[in-house]
């Protein structure tokens, strides 16, 4: 457990968060979990993963759900606590991580190994990297990135008792157009690892 290493990254839609994320677990050589995490919590059983894929990272719909001494009809509810259990007890058994999304900040908050980061870009920068990613135009791009970061926000907002984007939230903000996604990546290992040998010393 001495080395184990939580890094949770929240992002901006288009700000290059999830590369980020993916490259710094690559290159520490730990677990990267992102949005195929159903796909490795109910391995095998490609119908349910289907059916839970449409309540995936999603808010309960009021009038749809209810709750009952403490439990909830919502399908949406319920995935988000299984996945956050299914989280946690990973963690509790010693994995290292670089995990996307998920509250994740919220979710470790109480782990004294946890590195919570934050990434945002330019606009300019964001808007050109959804139109080359996913060939949309300007205004559909800018649309998307309004529309996920809105999703975002209220589905942490939800479960966190801290508000997604905000720089109390989080140990570290980085605007990734300032050095780069490669710089911004190198950058961020840095401070992971500082942040490791401050651990240590604890």
């Amino acid at each position: 457990m001495d080395d184990q290493i939580l890094i949770t990254v929240g992002r901006e839609f288009g700000s290059g968060g999830h590369v980020i994320a993916k490259a710094m677990a690559e290159r520490m050589g730990i677990r990267y979990c992102v949005r195929k995490l159903l796909d490795e919590m109910f391995e095998g059983d490609e119908k349910k993963i289907s059916e839970l894929a449409h309540y995936d990272e999603k808010l309960a719909i009021p009038f749809l759900s209810r709750r009952v001494r403490g439990h909830s009809s919502s399908p949406e509810e319920n995935l988000a606590k299984l996945q956050f259990e299914y989280l946690r007890d990973l963690a509790d058994k010693g994995e290292s991580m670089v995990l996307v999304g998920r509250c994740g900040e919220w979710l470790f908050r109480d782990y004294p190994n946890h590195v919570s980061i934050f990434v945002t870009a330019e606009e300019t920068d964001k808007v050109a990297r959804v139109m080359d990613r996913e060939g949309k135009t300007e205004m559909e791009a800018r649309s998307k990135m309004a529309r996920h970061d809105k999703s975002r926000a209220k589905y942490h907002n939800t479960y966190s008792d801290r508000m997604w984007g905000q720089a109390s939230t989080y140990d570290l903000c980085v605007n990734a157009s300032r050095l780069g996604i490669e710089g911004t990546t190198d950058m961020l290992l840095s401070y992971v690892e500082k942040r490791r040998e401050a651990f240590k010393c604890q």
